[in-house]
């Protein structure tokens, strides 16, 4: 057996084992929840958290990818050209950038560059599901905040779901 066909069949015993492993792991869960009849909250959790990790992901990857393909469009057009102030841009690379920006092959890394950074924005956002439950289910606590006259809720609920938003679009 040729060693690279060696790596490749670790690799797929590897992975399916690290896939057994999990849903093995989801299976007890959900067994143990149903056993005590909170099936739902089982089901509430999991969804939540494979929904938010895949939306959040989905947004990043769109958002990154828009804006790379805007970012090779600008570089072709000032490749080469004027600047703002009207002189000449000189690259010492200019021709292999310039190759390098009309390849075929540059959408493709910036789709993969893309949905590298997506995936961790979604584990990120997956991780912080009971923050945006909390968020959706807030409740108010009729008590006002002596400085700010906002309800303490707003501290409690609110504020940590507008903390995590906020560090994920400035990072």
């Amino acid at each position: 057996m040729k060693s690279q066909n060696r790596w490749l069949i670790i690799g797929i015993v590897v992975v399916l084992l690290a896939i057994i492993s999990a849903v093995s792991g989801l299976y007890i869960d959900w067994l143990w929840f149903d056993s005590l009849n909170f099936s739902q909250v089982f089901t509430t959790t999991l969804l939540t958290k494979w929904g938010l990790g895949i939306g959040v992901a989905l947004i990043a990857f769109a958002f990154l990818f828009a804006n790379l393909m805007l970012t090779r469009r600008y570089l072709d057009q000032k490749m080469g050209g004027l600047n703002d102030d009207g002189r000449e841009i000189i690259f010492d690379e200019e021709p292999r950038i310039q190759a390098l920006l009309q390849s075929a092959n540059v959408s493709r890394v910036f789709a993969i560059i893309s949905t590298f950074v997506a995936v961790f924005f979604g584990i990120v956002a997956a991780d912080k599901w009971i923050i945006f439950q909390q968020f959706l289910n807030k409740m108010s606590f009729n008590i006002n905040d002596p400085i700010f006259s906002r309800d303490v809720g707003f501290y409690i609920f609110d504020l940590r779901f507008y903390e995590i938003l906020y560090s994920m679009i400035m990072p």
